[in-house]
């Protein structure tokens, strides 16, 4: 299911169980639940096509960045990313072919 979709049923239950908004106590408990799961191995290749295709682009020889990976990812789930997301999205590079820089090894 796509991240927009998804949102979107969210937030339509959340209206169904709080029509007059969510009461300050039970945002830990509704944020629990929200919790983000693990990118799929769909989402990690779309991600890595879009690093490979980014730094394609910009002509770059240079080696793909922690900082690159976790922005990309970002962009991609709007959410701040895992360590273990970005772990496997670099490892799949690495697979492909794509060196990371020495100052931002995988974690």
């Amino acid at each position: 299911m796509e991240r927009p979709a998804l949102l979107a049923r969210v937030l339509h239950w959340l209206r169904q169980g709080y029509p007059e908004g969510v009461p300050p106590k039970d945002y830990s408990p509704i944020l629990a639940l929200l919790r983000s799961e693990s990118l799929t191995d769909g989402e990690i290749d779309q991600i890595v096509s879009r690093l490979i295709e980014q730094n394609a682009l910009a002509d770059a020889d240079e080696p793909i960045s922690v900082i690159d990976t976790k922005v990309a990812i970002t962009h991609y789930t709007e959410e701040l990313p895992s360590d273990e997301d970005v772990k496997r999205v670099q490892e799949r590079l690495l697979a492909h072919g794509w060196p990371f820089d020495e100052k931002s090894p995988i974690t």
